[in-house]
């Protein structure tokens, strides 16, 4: 389920273990990393939730790139074009039922070269079947 009209692109995908958050990013925009970014810029964020009694793991984020700007001391962590952070599941309480929602609420912020958008927050909405193995 994309959002649209904003120059990011933010998918949710079910896969065996856990959840992939795809980023896509128009030509000439940028996402900040999840870590180590000046505080006037926001950090891009994954908080997983879900009615079944899963539990989430850290989003694994790749290594960014880095972008120097006069603005800042310190080279600022970013993703361009395509980014697939994976939210692993490491754990499952005890199952009621089988059936239920896994939910992202995504915060990034576009940027270009020489400006920032505001911040984006987007909620990412999937049904899931529990598939346990005996």
């Amino acid at each position: 389920m994309p959002a649209s009209g904003l120059p990011v692109n933010v998918e949710m995908h079910i896969m065996e273990g856990g959840v992939m958050v795809r980023f896509l990013m128009e030509r000439g925009w940028h996402i900040n990393g999840a870590e180590g970014v000046p505080e006037e810029l926001v950090p891009t964020r994954i908080e997983m939730s879900s009615t079944l009694p899963l539990i989430f793991g850290e989003p694994m984020f790749p290594p960014p790139d880095t972008l120097q700007t006069s603005e800042s001391a310190q080279p600022i962590p970013i993703y361009r074009g395509e980014l697939r952070v994976v939210v692993p599941v490491i754990g499952i309480g005890e199952v009621t039922e089988d059936t239920g929602e896994i939910r992202a609420r995504v915060t990034c912020q576009p940027c270009t070269e020489t400006e920032c958008a505001l911040p984006q927050t987007v909620e990412l909405v999937e049904q899931v079947r529990l598939q346990l193995r005996g």
